[in-house]
């Protein structure tokens, strides 16, 4: 049931994009997503997986819009095609054993880099990480660990607190004051640490923007 939320987001995402495209008319981001609307022909994947049942609304989960378009204009500036010097493909810039390990298969290339399936799968393997750190009972803290996470991997941030165990990790997050929160934080790699800072800027024009559209 959950994969098929995260596939409803998927689709409610690329829906949506000629109306983020139209309310920020100016930018070269819009370009892009114009190119992206005309690659897709089909949701077959989308489909398959739902049986072909006709989609219900998003509704609460649409709180994740704002990050997932964010991570995507971080990642991969919107385009499909996107390959890191490390490997990562697709809009949401995954690692090939992070999409298999979320498809529970293995997955050719060519269906990492479907946008829709992408999508799919980035922001499956978000939630993933977000739930891990359910725990965490500042949601500032627990969604800033959330993207470095996706960025540095869930055991490198989890090391910058000095923990073996995610038990250890999650009291230490808890339990640590403001200083010594960001102090883990600057523990990690400079790279992580600029991506996390970008991300969240970019939630914030993000909801600004939405908000604005929906107005």
């Amino acid at each position: 049931m959950k994969f098929i939320n995260y596939c409803m987001m998927a689709l409610f995402i690329l829906v949506n994009i000629s109306l983020i495209k139209y309310h920020f008319r100016i930018s070269e981001l819009e370009l892009e997503v114009i190119e992206l609307e005309t690659r897709i022909e089909k949701l077959e994947k989308i489909n398959r997986i739902l049986n072909d049942k006709q989609l219900p609304n998003i509704g609460p989960e649409s709180e994740y819009l704002p990050i997932i378009l964010s991570i995507i204009k971080t990642e991969s500036a919107f385009n499909p095609k996107a390959v890191s010097y490390k490997g990562a493909l697709g809009l949401m810039q995954l690692m090939p054993y992070t999409a298999n390990e979320v498809a529970d298969r293995s997955l050719h290339e060519s269906e990492i880099f479907n946008p829709e399936f992408n999508i799919v799968l980035g922001f499956t393997y978000f939630k993933s990480l977000k739930n891990k750190l359910s725990e965490i009972r500042n949601k500032n803290k627990r969604l800033k660990l959330t993207i470095a996470s996706y960025n540095a991997g869930f055991h490198r941030v989890k090391r910058s607190f000095g923990c073996r165990s995610t038990e250890c990790y999650i009291a230490r997050a808890n339990l640590s004051t403001e200083k010594q929160f960001n102090d883990a934080i600057l523990r990690l790699p400079q790279e992580t640490i600029e991506y996390v800072e970008l991300v969240e800027g970019r939630i914030l024009d993000y909801r600004r923007k939405l908000w604005d559209l929906n107005m």
